[in-house]
C-alpha cells in the first residue's frame, strides 16, 4: 500500500504547544469534509488505496489543507 505522513509544525518549523491536541482537531475537521483518519499527536497519516485512480492523493492533501486551515487561526 501507500502512505503518506504530514507532521504538523508551526511556520517557523517549530513543533505545536505539546498537549495542544491540534492533530486531533484537524482530523475532526478532516472528517467533516469526507476523510476517516486518526492523528497520532501531531503527526497524521494519510493511506490512500495503492491502486487509486489519480488524483486521490492529491485530493486527501486538499482535506488535509482544507482542515488545518479551518482549525488553526490564519492557517
Amino acid at each position: 500500500g501507500v502512505c503518506r505522513v504530514c507532521v504538523l509544525r508551526r511556520r517557523d518549523g517549530r513543533h505545536v504547544v505539546p498537549m495542544a491536541s491540534l492533530g486531533r482537531h484537524v482530523i475532526r475537521a478532516a472528517v467533516k469534509r469526507g476523510a476517516c483518519r486518526l492523528p497520532l499527536g501531531d503527526t497524521l497519516y494519510l493511506f490512500p488505496q495503492l491502486n487509486s485512480p489519480a488524483g486521490v492523493l492529491d485530493y486527501m492533501v486538499d482535506i488535509l489543507a482544507a482542515s488545518v486551515a479551518a482549525v488553526v487561526p490564519g492557517g
